[in-house]
C-alpha cells in the first residue's frame, strides 16, 4: 500500500523584518550609573563631587544631575588620570 501521509502545503515564506538598530549609548547619565561607570558608590560619588575630588561638572536637568559620559571617560584617560576640579577645568577643551 503507498504510503498514506496527507499533504501539507508550505506557507509561503515571507522575509524577516529588517532587525532595528541598538541604541546609542547615552550621553548623560545619572549618579549610579556614573559612579558604576568609575567603579566607586553613589556616595562616593556625591562625596567627590561636594569636595571638588571629582573633575566633571553635573549637568541639572530639573532636579537630576547628569554627568556627561565622554567627560568621565576622558577624565579617567587624562595624564595624570582623574585631576581634581580646578585642574580639570583648566585643560584645554576641543
Amino acid at each position: 500500500m503507498a504510503d498514506a501521509r496527507p499533504i501539507v502545503s508550505e506557507a509561503p515564506r515571507t522575509p524577516l523584518a529588517p532587525a532595528t538598530p541598538p541604541a546609542p549609548p547615552p550621553l548623560l547619565v545619572p549618579a549610579a550609573e556614573a559612579a558604576r561607570l568609575l567603579g566607586i558608590s553613589r556616595a562616593l560619588l556625591y562625596s567627590m563631587h561636594a569636595s571638588g575630588q571629582l573633575g566633571p561638572m553635573s549637568v541639572a536637568f530639573g532636579r537630576r544631575k547628569l554627568w556627561i559620559v565622554e567627560e568621565l571617560r576622558a577624565w579617567t584617560e587624562n595624564n595624570p588620570p582623574c585631576p581634581p576640579r580646578a585642574e580639570w577645568a583648566k585643560r584645554d577643551r576641543p
